[in-house]
């Protein structure tokens, strides 16, 4: 829970920070990932590994993160 205003972010913006937040996480695993387009997601291999959700009222954000922790990413 985190009050965008102050903080200088936007409902946008603090999405995208957390993708990369969750890329670097996949990184981290030796996983190449991809950040961007229409949805909040992060692939790999043009599989969606995670999705980001965010909901704000009164420029207060609540949300999370899904994580496909056992995807099959081979193809």
């Amino acid at each position: 829970v985190l009050p965008l205003g102050p903080l200088g972010r936007t409902p946008a913006g603090y999405v995208a920070e957390l993708c990369q937040v969750v890329a670097e996480v996949v990184r981290g695993f030796g996983l190449t990932p991809e950040v961007g387009g229409d949805a909040a997601t992060v692939r790999v291999n043009g599989r969606r590994v995670a999705t980001v959700g965010v909901s704000v009222r009164n420029g207060v954000t609540t949300g999370g993160v899904v994580v496909n922790v056992t995807p099959d990413l081979k193809l």
